[in-house]
């Protein structure tokens, strides 16, 4: 009995280390193209504008009193506080996506202007509304603008459109922020300023 549980052993011994060549190798084994796999997450978009226009470097007047955090971080520490009716510089901004959305495409054709290929069934990820009916998308490895894909509660008939917009990304806006003292810091309620977008 014991004869018979050593070969068993060698037997599975050399079965695994034969699987573990071919993986190793990559034989019989998918390619996966790392372009299509999406952004790593969270995904630091800078300088992006999710409206029609975005006032970077222009005079923002706080509409409620707003504070203004050290760091791109609900944790950081407040490093000073905008009274309403302040002004302050909108310096620039961020959106951080930390879910990407999916889109559908139905129709071969281009999104972008780099024209980038997609064909019926491919799924595209999303990383935030740009402005102006523009979606921002990752595809084939970098991002894409593009209006052309409908969105989730466009009434258009699915054959008659190139895409649509499945689910929405889950992403937010932080503003970087400087008072008339020269103090800089973050945040997250873009809406507390009027000029903003």
């Amino acid at each position: 009995m014991r004869k018979a549980s050593g070969h068993l052993r060698v037997l599975l011994l050399s079965f695994l280390a034969c699987l573990l060549t071919l993986v190793q190798a990559g034989i019989g084994m998918p390619k996966v193209n790392t372009k299509d796999l999406g952004p790593s997450l969270p995904y630091v978009h800078y300088g992006a504008c999710p409206w029609e226009k975005c006032g970077y470097g222009q005079l923002w007047t706080a509409n409620a009193i707003t504070p203004i955090l050290k760091d791109r971080n609900k944790e950081s520490p407040v490093v000073f506080q905008v009274n309403k009716g302040e002004q302050v510089r909108g310096v620039t901004g961020v959106v951080v996506t930390l879910k990407t959305g999916r889109a559908e495409v139905f129709k071969r054709g281009e999104l972008g202007t780099k024209k980038l290929e997609v064909k019926p069934g491919d799924m595209i990820q999303v990383l935030h509304y740009a402005g102006a009916g523009t979606v921002a998308f990752w595809l084939k490895g970098e991002i894409v603008f593009s209006n052309a894909l409908a969105d989730i509660n466009d009434n258009a008939d699915d054959s008659q459109i190139l895409g649509r917009i499945r689910t929405y990304p889950i992403a937010y806006w932080w503003v970087k922020i400087k008072n008339s003292r020269g103090q800089i810091g973050w945040s997250d309620q873009p809406d507390n300023f009027d000029g903003s977008h």
